[in-house]
């Protein structure tokens, strides 16, 4: 599909209106239910099945903004795409990935593009016939990820979007001016903002200005952007709004400078585009390095305070950490001429910063190190492909009809049993719900399609889960051919699915040792897994010859948190939590 289609579809895109209410100053990171935040995790991206993601960037805000962009691959959240965007006041970007080219073998295919026609500037540019997704952070002479190194593995995952700062004029270096230079839709001074970066200094202060002091003119963030992202799949004549997870309070300015901390470099997050910092892991909004966490467990607002050097990684995971989320499915029922699928999107945005620490309690609430092999003589029972944590699962129809299971001591879910029980693998994992694969005995697995499995027939992922809503299972066990299956009768053709996250004595994220016993309810404990994500569900078809009906619908997942009194080993915190009295 040709680039002039992605901007066309652009130029008929309706924006959502601009929010310009400020909100009051918060000094705790939390997830802001009005959508607007310092910083926005878009939960998924793909350009596999035919699909593209159309992504929209908005400043809320009357001042000029640094914003850093950055694309992340699905298995291990590895950067593939980042860059600074320069947001005008009340400013939208918008940017298209698609699919620079298709192959039969997903191997070969080639890697996400992204490609925009916005007059915002970035650095560095955007080539208007695109920018192909890159791969060295992965497959790199210094890289230590253990692969697949296929460019292929761009193809989909998710997007991460931190504000760096707010940009002012100082003397000899006018960049809030050149952000806002032109006409509405006319050119910008980018030219000053890219050499701002340069590192060879010629002549002049704007030149190469940034390279030595990164926060000239840059005042501390506050807050203001909003996003979205379109998955749209031209051929089908169908597309999704995929909504962010919006959160506030991540940076906070110290006090003696707040709000704006002119001068003051260290109070902004500003930064060149080739960069690994800022990221998720900095969040700051104490004294003393302190990052705290404010979640609303049963309705009531909840703080947790971290410190030491992974304070900010942690107060972020907080606020996502969740133990179950549930959404709803669809099937097709036999003989039906409208085809119906769904498929789930769980997305870890900060697994690969817990992965990326080097001791069993920093990397908490995950235990598995990220492994791949590209041959095993006993795939898929070795299922060697990820960094897998436990999954249960419940489900029922929409009449109350909940799977009946027939083995004795079965407890909820489906219980974690030897391998290859299901099991979350990767930083954004997609689960593929009652497809047909063939010979029909294939169980629920990992699908790898860099070792010849199928990908997922909605979103074309090429590692999806496999979970089917059989009505009855018996105990445990493993089919003829190695593969885990304990169906015993047909699928729920549509109803609703919960996802139990994790182990409680394998993952868990704790503020202190034991709770605060000067405070009534104190608790240091969160249960589960940092999971966002949603439910897509395509339909296909029509009962009257000549009417297209095609649609898609699409459902953020609902969650619960687990807070807990725990008391843990000091000299092993991560080795499990013993309940305090009154938990």
């Amino acid at each position: 599909m040709s680039l002039n289609l992605y901007r066309n579809l652009f130029r008929h895109l309706s924006l959502a209106a601009l929010g310009l209410a400020c909100a009051l100053p918060s000094h705790a990171v939390h997830i802001n239910p009005d959508g607007r935040g310092q910083v926005l995790i878009y939960p998924y991206y793909t350009v596999n099945a035919g699909k593209a993601t159309l992504v929209t960037l908005i400043n809320s805000r009357d001042s000029a903004k640094a914003v850093r962009v950055r694309f992340r691959e699905s298995r291990n959240g590895v950067e593939v795409m980042a860059f600074n965007i320069y947001l005008a006041p009340f400013d939208v970007w918008t940017g298209a990935v698609f699919s620079s080219s298709d192959a039969t073998d997903y191997a070969q295919a080639g890697p996400a593009r992204l490609a925009s026609t916005d007059n915002s500037c970035t650095t560095p540019r955007l080539p208007s016939s695109g920018q192909d997704f890159y791969r060295f952070d992965y497959a790199g002479p210094f890289s230590a990820d253990a692969g697949p190194d296929q460019l292929s593995r761009t193809r989909e995952g998710f997007i991460e979007v931190l504000e760096l700062g707010r940009i002012e004029n100082v003397e000899g270096f006018a960049a809030a001016d050149a952000i806002r230079r032109g006409a509405p839709g006319g050119p910008r001074g980018c030219d000053l903002l890219s050499r701002a970066w340069t590192s060879n200094v010629s002549s002049g202060l704007s030149v190469g200005v940034w390279s030595n002091q990164p926060g000239l003119g840059v005042l501390s963030p506050d807050g203001g952007l909003e996003g979205s992202a379109i998955i749209v799949d031209v051929a089908l004549g169908s597309s999704f709004s995929v909504p962010t997870v919006a959160l506030d309070g991540f940076f906070v300015p110290a006090a003696d400078c707040a709000p704006d901390c002119r001068g003051r470099g260290d109070e902004n997050l500003h930064a060149g585009p080739g960069e690994a910092y800022p990221s998720l892991a900095d969040a700051r909004n104490g004294e003393d390095g302190r990052a705290v966490a404010e979640f609303p467990p049963g309705g009531r607002a909840q703080h947790m305070n971290f410190t030491g050097p992974d304070a900010g990684l942690k107060a972020v995971s907080a606020v996502l950490m969740r133990q179950h989320l549930d959404n709803t499915f669809q099937q097709s029922a036999a003989g039906q001429s409208l085809v119906a699928r769904s498929e789930w999107v769980v997305t870890f945005p900060t697994k690969h910063l817990h992965l990326a620490q080097s001791t069993p309690e920093q990397r908490l609430p995950f235990r598995s190190a990220y492994g791949w092999a590209a041959q095993s003589p006993n795939w898929p029972n070795a299922g060697l492909s990820g960094a897998c944590e436990p999954l249960s699962v419940d489900y029922g129809d929409r009449e109350g009809r909940r799977v009946n299971r027939n083995a004795e001591g079965v407890e909820f879910g489906i219980p974690p049993p030897p391998p290859p029980a299901p099991a979350l693998c990767h930083a954004s994992q997609v689960i593929r719900i009652n497809d047909s694969v063939s010979p029909a005995s294939e169980g629920e697995r990992l699908y790898e399609a860099l070792r010849g499995d199928s990908t997922s027939a909605l979103f074309g992922s090429a590692h999806a889960l496999r979970l089917r809503t059989c009505t009855g299972r018996k105990r445990l066990r493993l089919a003829p051919n190695g593969r885990f299956n304990n169906c015993v009768s047909g699928d729920f053709t549509e109803g609703w699915m919960r996802l139990e996250l994790g182990e409680p004595q394998r993952n868990y994220l704790y503020s202190a040792l034991q709770p605060d016993a000067s405070q009534a309810g104190s608790t240091n404990l969160l249960l589960g897994l940092p999971a966002i994500g949603f439910a897509v569900s395509e339909f296909e078809g029509s009962d009257t010859p000549g009417v297209l009906a095609n649609f898609s619908t699409l459902q953020e997942h609902a969650g619960e948190r687990a807070s807990r009194a725990g008391q843990l080993d000091a000299a092993n915190p991560a080795g499990g939590w013993t309940p305090v009295s009154g938990d």
